[in-house]
C-alpha cells in the first residue's frame, strides 16, 4: 500500500491508518540524534538536519511570509539546536514537537518585533513623552495600545543609542 504524508509527521496508508511504529521509530531515532548532538557529534547534527529541515523549512516558510526571514528562522532554529540539544527531555514532547516549538517560538518572537516596529513610535517621540511630559511607561502603553514591556523595551534602546545608559530610576 502507498504511504502519503499528512499534517507534520502523520503517515497513514490508504486505508488511513496510521503508522505509530514508523513514527515511534523517527522519534526514537530523533532523540538519539539530539542526545549524540548535545555531545558535540557533528554527524549526527547533519542527519538531523537531514531528517527534519524539510518540515522545518515548511514550518517557517509558513508562519512567515518573507522567505529571507523565514531562512534566518530556521538558521537560527538549528543554532538553538546545536546549542541545546542536551537541555532536550522526552518528558516534554518528540524531538520534532521540541523543535517545531523552537521554530514557531522564533517565528513570533520575530512578528511581535514587526509589530512593535510599526506600532510605537521612534524614539524622538517616546522620550519626550517620558522625561518632558512626565508619563510613566503604564501611560505611554495605555496611549499607544501597546505592552508596558514594548514600551520599555523602546525607551531602553533609545537611550542606549544616545549613550545614556541607565540615566536614573524609570518612570513608574
Amino acid at each position: 500500500m502507498p504511504w502519503t504524508p499528512v499534517s507534520m509527521g502523520f503517515l497513514r496508508n490508504s486505508a488511513g491508518v496510521k503508522m505509530t511504529t514508523e513514527l515511534n521509530s523517527q522519534t526514537a531515532d530523533l532523540a538519539s540524534l539530539l542526545r549524540q548532538i548535545g555531545a558535540g557529534d557533528r554527524t549526527a547534527f547533519s542527519r538531523f538536519y537531514g531528517l527534519t529541515a524539510p518540515r522545518v523549512c515548511a514550518l517557517a516558510e509558513h508562519l512567515i511570509s518573507n522567505p529571507e526571514k523565514s531562512r534566518e528562522i530556521v538558521k537560527d532554529a538549528y543554532l538553538l539546536v546545536w546549542n541545546e540539544a542536551e537541555d532536550y527531555r522526552p518528558s516534554s514532547g518528540s524531538p520534532l514537537a521540541w523543535l517545531t516549538k523552537l521554530v514557531h517560538r522564533l517565528a513570533v518572537n520575530h512578528l511581535r518585533s514587526c509589530g512593535l516596529e510599526r506600532s510605537i513610535p521612534h524614539h524622538t517621540e517616546l522620550l519626550p513623552m517620558v522625561y518632558l511630559g512626565g508619563l510613566t511607561y503604564r501611560e505611554i502603553a495605555d496611549r499607544l495600545g501597546v505592552p508596558v514591556g514594548a514600551v520599555k523595551l523602546r525607551i531602553r534602546e533609545a537611550l542606549d543609542r544616545l549613550g545614556t545608559g541607565n540615566s536614573g530610576p524609570a518612570p513608574g
